[in-house]
């Protein structure tokens, strides 16, 4: 028993140790990013007075290096949102929302044009970190939207099991290798190289998302839908 206790305590401590390395090398991501803002910032605005100076027919070189700052402004801004994810987790902040209001905003903010199809509860209420839950399914709706594509139609369904809330997010994208279903969920995975500097990103959005779904005690999955597409799902602790 002696034994048992000490291979506990060590596994504790273990535990301990990689948890807090994770969070310190998310803040020294965020440290790195933040510093980045700055001379970012500043090439920009010499970008622009120098397109302001050039010749109309010589503007068109600097397009490329314009989509090169995009790119990289749409990166920091990533890495600064996971880091901020590390930290909104330890100040958790739980009150009663109204679901269907919820999804609703989220769709109103990260897929405007898409066409939706809601199917939630009347009056489902839950108790839970709003900011975080809102971070997850944004993420989820603008990872959608980046990688099937602005015209891709999503179904949004709710429901209760065994006293859980589960909300499923399906688009009717293209779907993801069988193989790489598992890896969606890791920092900096990208399952479709090829198209990454089309759509953007860089592999931290669904990674945020398993990172807001964890803190709530929750869990989150992805599988491909029989009839294609992509079905992301997160299912948050009883009340």
């Amino acid at each position: 028993r002696q034994r048992q206790m000490c291979i506990r305590d060590r596994l504790t401590g273990m535990a301990s140790r990689i948890d807090a390395l994770m969070r310190g090398q998310k803040r020294f991501l965020g440290d790195v990013a933040h510093e980045l803002c700055s001379p970012l910032a500043r090439m920009r605005t010499a970008l622009g007075i120098l397109e302001l100076k050039l010749p109309e027919s010589e503007r068109h070189r600097l397009n490329d290096l314009e989509r090169e700052a995009a790119e990289l402004a749409a990166l920091i801004e990533e890495i600064l949102a996971f880091s901020r994810s590390a930290v909104a987790v330890q100040q958790l902040q739980t009150e009663w929302i109204d679901v269907r209001d919820l999804l609703v905003e989220c769709i109103a903010r990260e897929a405007p044009q898409t066409k939706a199809e809601l199917s939630v509860e009347a009056d489902l209420r839950w108790l839970t970190d709003p900011r975080l839950l809102q971070r997850a399914l944004c993420n989820v709706l603008r990872n959608a939207t980046r990688h099937a594509g602005a015209e891709v139609e999503l179904r949004i369904t709710t429901g209760c099991e065994q006293g859980r809330l589960w909300i499923a997010i399906a688009d009717r994208g293209p779907g993801v290798a069988e193989e790489e279903l598992n890896r969606l969920f890791d920092p900096f995975y990208r399952a479709d190289v090829s198209r990454q500097r089309e759509t953007g990103g860089v592999g931290l959005g669904l990674s945020i998302v398993h990172h807001c779904i964890t803190a709530l005690q929750g869990s989150v999955s992805a599988s491909n839908a029989p009839a294609g597409g992509l079905v992301v799902r997160f299912e948050l602790p009883p009340l």
